[in-house]
């Protein structure tokens, strides 16, 4: 298959730069091309394991990727003995988290669940990790406290968006139309991970019909158009929210009253 080919053909130009290099002590492949289920959307998800004191020599990635291809986007996540760089390439998408020895064997929640293969190993440590039996990781839900802060940020960027299509701005309150429409999208995406007991999906499924639920200004965004986006979206957030946690307290009603007087502005 040319897709599962093109993700090999950048494992091994990753393994030609690991192997030689005495500070990287293990370089796996995880997810779908390990398993040989990879097509032309998967991304090749890699782990590198260095030495204790050589992650600043492999962080960020950019600095070596460059020979799978043009770097078209990327996005860097540094934490404390690892680092997480994903990155589009002319030649497709890479998922690389770069670990320290010691990080990798004293740190939970490594994507081995999936399926894994060794490049190379020289490390008792990484041995270790992936001769134990590997768990599928627990879904990271939204707290009581996150939950708080979803709704406050939601209704903010409602009731400002409101206020700004009144004053006649239409452009930052299309903005924060749209705002609101995605804080409603993460909430959706929250329910959907709480039902299925994970993050991590590959199709659809739910999402799908709870995405379906949502609109946008359409066709060309107006001050109508906007308020009647606004205040669907509104009403489908208090459903959510109250699917979410019993406990909430819905403000669509409060946000009609406000959307009432701005029949004479508009």
């Amino acid at each position: 298959m040319v897709e599962q080919n093109q993700h090999l053909y950048m494992l091994q130009q990753i393994d030609v730069i690991m192997r030689p290099n005495p500070a990287v002590c293990a370089l796996l492949v995880v997810g779908s091309v390990a398993r040989a289920a990879a097509d032309r959307w998967s991304d090749l998800d890699v782990i590198v394991v260095v030495t204790d004191d050589q992650l600043a020599a492999f962080d960020p990635a950019t600095r070596w990727i460059g020979v799978l291809g043009e770097i078209l986007a990327v996005e860097c996540y540094p934490a404390v003995g690892r680092a997480t760089t994903r990155a589009w390439l002319s030649s497709g998408r890479v998922d690389i988290i770069v670990a320290t020895e010691t990080c990798f064997g004293q740190e939970d929640g490594w994507p081995l669940w999936d399926g894994f293969a060794v490049c190379f190993s020289r490390s008792s440590i990484v041995d270790r990790v992936l001769a134990q039996p590997q768990q599928h990781p627990a879904s990271n839900l939204l707290t009581g406290e996150g939950f708080d802060e979803l709704v406050n940020q939601f209704w903010f960027q409602a009731l400002m968006g409101l206020t700004k299509v009144v004053r006649g701005d239409l452009l930052i309150g299309l903005h924060l139309c749209l705002e609101a429409v995605q804080t409603t999208s993460v909430l959706a995406m929250a329910l959907r991970d709480r039902a299925t007991g994970t993050s991590i999906h590959r199709t659809g499924g739910l999402g799908n019909q709870l995405a379906q639920q949502l609109r946008l200004p359409q066709p060309i965004p107006t001050a109508v158009s906007i308020l009647e986006c606004l205040r669907h979206t509104s009403q489908y957030f208090d459903e959510l929210a109250q699917t979410w946690s019993p406990d909430y307290h819905p403000r669509f009603p409060e946000f009609v009253a406000w959307l009432a007087d701005t029949h004479a502005a508009v």
